[in-house]
């Protein structure tokens, strides 16, 4: 089955390299974003806009527009971020409204707020003067329980399948755009399929909607658990004014078919602790396994910790 796929593999590759006048050396800063995205301290602002089964862009689910801003901090094994869809994060997206984050091996989603006796009970000698007396709450999961977590499976309504919801959206939030791919195998990526490290395959020249654009192409294949093959992918790299602006991912299986856009407004190593965490303190509780089913039948969850109570400090210096 493995010859199968190497075969298929190779033939894409030769019909691909044949079909213009092409290069084989990557852009210069392929390099500078594979190391920057390898440190792992790193802030990436992008849109993203999904497309259907015949390659046009459609809206986003849930969110009901053609495409969603996202925004990720990573530092040092700790990523945080945010859809930001509707403008509610806008010029706050360094501060407390990130919902979503990776930590010491652990999934979290964090909104609303303590009550002050709450909070005060939390974190004695919290600062009570205006806002700072907010405390903000997280649920938690482990790694492992959230890989098997699919919240379309949970058949109940309650207060807090909210929560649970807001936690399975980090499925979405956390990873980096797949065609990234190409420069840092994520560990947090969201794949159905097992996907070989893409290839560079080649460069060309490409004009979209009025810019001239230089394209690198990477290639991929997609098995299922048995080896078997379920899609060739490419990914387009394209760079204008010698920085990554754009992204495009195709299946070429059968022809060539856009399944998604990437628009980079930022890819940078301006980020801080202080960023991939929140200027409000944040009261922590598990969930997952029996704690997911007390969770669900609206049952109190398990207190856990406080985080981010030095970075609430430090914002307020």
């Amino acid at each position: 089955m493995m010859q199968k796929i190497a075969k298929v593999f190779l033939v894409s590759i030769i019909l691909l390299i044949s079909c213009q006048s092409i290069s084989f050396a990557e852009n210069q800063a392929a390099d500078y974003y594979r190391s920057l995205l390898q440190s792992g301290r790193f802030y990436l602002r992008y849109t993203y806009k999904p497309c259907d089964d015949k390659g046009k862009f459609i809206k986003v689910p849930i969110i009901g527009d053609f495409e969603t801003k996202r925004y990720i901090y990573a530092y040092d094994g700790v990523r945080t971020g945010t859809d930001d869809w509707d403008g509610r994060f806008a010029g706050n997206t360094k501060k407390y409204a990130k919902p979503f984050r990776y930590m010491n091996g652990n999934y979290y989603f964090i909104g609303g707020y303590k009550e002050k006796k709450d909070a005060m009970s939390l974190l004695p000698g919290l600062n009570t003067a205006g806002k700072n007396y907010k405390m903000l709450k997280a649920i938690m999961m482990t790694a492992e329980d959230f890989a098997t977590f699919d919240i379309n499976k949970a058949d109940v309504k309650n207060k807090n399948i909210k929560w649970v919801k807001g936690l399975n959206s980090a499925h979405e939030a956390l990873p980096l755009p797949e065609e990234l791919s190409v420069f840092y195998a994520d560990p947090l990526a969201n794949n159905k399929y097992h996907v070989e490290m893409p290839q560079y395959v080649e460069s060309s020249e490409k004009t979209i909607k009025g810019k001239n654009y230089t394209c690198d192409r990477y290639i991929t294949v997609c098995t299922d658990d048995a080896g078997n093959l379920i899609d060739e992918i490419a990914y387009d790299l394209l760079y204008l004014d010698g920085n990554l602006a754009m992204s495009r991912k195709y299946s070429v299986q059968n022809g060539e078919i856009m399944k998604s856009e990437c628009k980079y407004e930022e890819i940078s190593d301006k980020v801080t602790r202080a960023d991939a965490g929140n200027t409000l303190p944040i009261a922590v509780y598990r969930i997952g396994g029996d704690d997911m089913a007390a969770l669900l039948n609206g049952q109190n969850e398990v207190f856990v910790e406080v985080i981010d109570a030095t970075e609430a400090e430090d914002a307020k210096r």
